[in-house]
């Protein structure tokens, strides 16, 4: 049954802040506050406002009452802020430059260390070099069994990763080496049939790839350093100062023959890679482009540029957009590649003081979620010819909404909500409803000030700060205007962990002891906790297992908080209204880390196979354990494989076959976890 004192705990906290609503409505009829929109997080910097202090002080001593402090509860704080009648206008050419004009710190020229056509970097044959030991096996069987795909946060939404699987054959990214290895997936057969350097370039970086159909994409991305100086620099007292920027590519490839990848074309943008999505053949790329030095008379200085194989133009104007009042020189580029069939650009956007963000995508749509902050500062005349100033910040996520069906990219609504959310996995759609959890962080900043009459002498003596978190569950409609939301389901708690399925959201909180609550969401106006868990330890992941069971990875603890130990969890969620713990393994203490806690990717959960596959760190290097899980015994390991220091190993099924695969090469073992051959 649903924890009663967890009822009792809500019931009098809503008493409390139902009188608390009706004094600070009062209050607030007398407070002098000013909102003051920030985009930078670090409310320390408050403290630089005191230059100005002098002047409104003046004006608040002619008040002779003292104010009471305000005190602020996460229940009653503004709803989330939507702009109405919201339209994807574009800017022209001469308004982004006014823009980034008023945002740029310093002026002056820019000096890189290459030629600044930002030319496409690296050569593409049209086959691959051939392989090093390249051996062919006329006994090959072929592959017809379902291949493990790379884990991701929704079946029909592919994202990128080091290794893929794709009809019997496996492809590794060696990020050191500059390396694609292509593996023929036969067992105690497997070889290597290809091996190919997408980029030669001292400053490219292989990132990751996408498999689809019979087309092989891989991501890289070219940096430069540039150096800012000049007259204006001097000027205002500012020293040159160097910075990198660079580019993205896509790169596609034919693999109608694996053995011998044939280069088709490559696409580019301005920017560091912030993040990607593949939907039906069409690739999705997201990067971050800064704007250092703007010059009126060259574009490329100012607006984002986009690449075909060596060739760059600007995004057109048509596609330039901007965040209400922009606080930052920088860019978010989105671009909509058609990578199957006849390769194109289908679409481009750039959205000017959006370069922050991170990125959650279905299908349907995209959502670029942006770190902000919504601040109050007030003035407090008190007796003695002193006052006492006190800032109270509260973090925020701006949300840009994005429709993203069959290769377009058209802005569609923004928001501002309190709260940041932990990562995609935070944000999901449902029945023409967002919902989206996050954590809360409001900072109080207060100071002493003892002023001098008839002059403008002001100063700040004892400073006191302190912070408070408080966790929230928004439902927002398709426009993203808020309709519903929980609020501090476990006081002065973090979010850790989301997962939603249907009309179900699975929210983890975090002081010292784990809270898996269970919301019921199928009434968008009436989101309602059905039960509230509280175990040692929290997960940091978690995932669908099958009907009436969710999959918990993260760290064990005791009632104090952690212990230092990894641990996965069953979840029986068969009651929804009373959400238990059916069985946990605690990791032994010598596996203390794994790539899996952040990034979901690294992690296997086959459900057909009641399998799960994690890296673990040891102090001497890494391993990859697999997981065989059942009602009775819980969680039993059947595979240790030691890949040393080699980096982002993967488990995948092919066929009856388990393949451990790393950027040095792979393991095989047979359908009964016998290890069979190392290639």
């Amino acid at each position: 049954m649903f924890s009663e004192q967890y009822r009792n705990d809500m019931n009098e906290r809503r008493l409390s802040d139902e009188a608390s609503e009706r004094v600070l409505t009062a209050l607030r009829s007398e407070a002098d506050t000013t909102p003051l929109k920030h985009r930078t997080p670090r409310w320390y910097r408050a403290v630089a406002l005191t230059a100005c202090a002098a002047v409104v002080l003046a004006v608040l001593f002619a008040q002779s009452v003292e104010r009471p402090r305000i005190s602020f509860y996460p229940e009653i704080e503004n709803p989330s802020t939507v702009t109405d009648s919201f339209q994807d206008e574009h800017l022209t050419y001469t308004q982004a430059f006014a823009l980034l004009d008023d945002l740029q710190m310093v002026n002056g020229d820019v000096i890189t260390e290459s030629d600044g056509d930002a030319e496409l970097r690296g050569t593409f044959p049209s086959t691959a070099p051939a392989a090093t030991n390249r051996t062919e096996y006329s006994g090959y069987k072929g592959a017809t069994g379902s291949d493990t795909v790379t884990n991701t946060q929704y079946a029909n939404v592919d994202e990128a990763d080091v290794v893929k699987a794709q009809g019997g054959y496996i492809y590794v990214l060696n990020r050191a080496e500059r390396r694609l290895t292509i593996y023929r997936a036969d067992g105690e057969n497997t070889a290597v049939v290809a091996e190919h350097e997408p980029t030669d370039g001292e400053n490219d970086r292989l990132v990751n790839m996408y498999l689809t159909n019979d087309r092989l994409v891989i991501l890289y991305t070219h940096h430069e350093t540039a150096y800012v100086s000049g007259t204006a620099a001097k000027e205002r007292g500012v020293g040159g100062y160097s910075y990198r920027d660079g580019q993205v590519y896509a790169v596609i490839y034919d693999i109608t023959d694996p053995t011998a990848p044939h280069y088709i074309t490559a696409y580019g943008q301005d920017g560091t890679l912030t993040d990607s999505r593949m939907v039906n053949g069409v690739l999705y790329l997201i990067t971050a482009h800064t704007v250092w030095a703007a010059d009126e008379e060259n574009i490329a200085s100012f607006v984002p540029r986009v690449y075909r194989d060596g060739e760059h133009t600007a995004i057109a104007e048509k596609a330039l957009c901007a965040v209400p009042a922009p606080q930052t020189p920088d860019y978010a580029v989105i671009i909509a590649l058609s990578v199957a069939g006849n390769t194109a650009r289908l679409a481009e956007k750039a959205v000017l003081g959006a370069g922050g963000c991170r990125v959650w995508a279905n299908s349907e749509h995209l959502v670029l979620m942006q770190h902000g902050e919504r601040s109050v500062i007030q003035e407090i005349p008190l007796e003695d010819d002193t006052a006492r100033r006190e800032y109270t910040y509260n973090e925020t996520t701006d949300l840009f909404l994005f429709d993203i069906e069959n290769g377009t990219v058209t802005q569609t609504a923004a928001a501002t909500i309190d709260g940041t959310p932990d990562g995609p996995f935070a944000l999901d759609e449902w029945n023409d409803h967002f919902r989206i959890a996050v954590t809360c962080t409001v900072y109080h900043h207060s100071e002493h000030a003892t002023v001098t009459r008839g002059t403008e002498h002001v100063t700040y003596v004892g400073t006191n700060s302190q912070s408070e978190q408080y966790n929230r569950l928004y439902v927002l409609n398709s426009t993203l205007h808020e309709v519903g939301r929980i609020d501090n389901m476990a006081p002065d708690e973090t979010v850790r962990s989301v997962r939603f399925e249907g009309n179900i959201g699975y929210v983890v909180t975090f002081r010292q002891t784990d809270p898996l609550f269970a919301v019921d969401l199928s009434d968008p106006q009436n989101p309602t906790v059905l039960s509230a868990l509280k175990i040692t330890g929290f997960s940091e992941y978690l995932h669908p297992f099958g009907d009436g069971r969710l999959f918990g990875f993260g760290y064990a603890g005791t009632e104090n908080g952690l212990n230092g130990k990894l641990k996965l969890t069953m979840f029986d969620t068969t009651n929804k209204t009373d959400v238990t713990v059916k069985t946990y393994l605690e990791l032994p203490a010598e596996f203390h880390y794994s790539d899996a806690l952040n990034d979901h990717h690294a992690i296997l959960v086959d459900t057909a196979r009641a399998l799960v596959g994690v890296p673990l760190y040891t102090n001497n290097g890494l391993d990859y354990m697999l997981y065989h899980y059942d009602e009775e015994n819980g969680f039993t390991p059947l595979v240790r494989c030691t890949v040393d220091n080699a980096q982002n190993p993967r488990g995948l099924f092919i066929d009856d076959y388990f393949y451990v695969v790393h950027q040095e090469g792979i393991t095989v073992y047979d359908s009964s976890f016998a290890p069979v051959a190392t290639v």
